[in-house]
């Protein structure tokens, strides 16, 4: 198993584990490694009571920095945030062990400033293989829009959400917008992305 709030099961040297034993997906599917979308934790989220916030907040975002990669992406984000939001009302929560800085909060504390915004961001994971389908569900269900980044993998959420990567790509690419998306494009990415089909 892999716990999806660490690193990439990739960053650990392949000695140490079998890597055919192991999944690195989560929420959805793979044909080529045989694995099929599986939509429990939006089945979760469904049964999950949130109660709904006011939007106090333009944007939240946390980041883990661990590699120099990292803080050169984090920077460039930073700067292209700023250029699209009040800089007062916006959350950064940043992990920075090469700076060591630290004003992270735990994550119900994160997915009430998440429930108290209009905005976050989906960026590559760790594995830029990957598309964090929990940071985009967690928003949605929080009434929180999510941005994408131009560089996430959007083949991998091509095979399990067709439906999503025109949405995406006109509407919510942070790179390529001249303005913010309305809050009425809620119910079409909660449709797509929250909805249990494969149980």
């Amino acid at each position: 198993a892999h716990d999806i709030d660490e690193y990439s099961i990739n960053l650990i040297p392949e000695e140490y584990y079998n890597k055919d034993l192991y999944s690195l997906k989560f929420g959805y599917g793979d044909s080529k490694l045989g694995i099929e979308r599986l939509d429990a934790f939006h089945y979760y989220l469904n049964n999950t009571e949130s109660p709904k916030q006011d939007k106090i907040y333009d944007f939240t975002f946390g980041y883990t920095i661990f590699t120099k990669a990292r803080k050169d992406t984090f920077e460039r984000l930073e700067k292209l945030v700023y250029s699209k939001f009040d800089k007062s009302k916006v959350n950064f929560f940043v992990k920075d062990k090469l700076k060591k800085i630290d004003n992270f909060i735990n994550r119900e504390e994160y997915l009430d400033y998440i429930a108290k915004s209009k905005y976050t961001l989906i960026i590559p994971t760790y594995n830029p293989e990957h598309v964090s389908i929990l940071r985009i569900q967690e928003s949605l269900i929080n009434d929180c829009i999510p941005l994408f980044t131009n560089d996430n993998n959007f083949e991998m959420l091509l095979e399990s959400y067709p439906e999503a990567i025109d949405i995406i790509k006109d509407n919510l690419l942070i790179e390529e917008m001249d303005s913010l998306p309305p809050a009425d494009i809620l119910p079409l990415l909660k449709s797509i992305f929250l909805d249990v089909k494969y149980l």
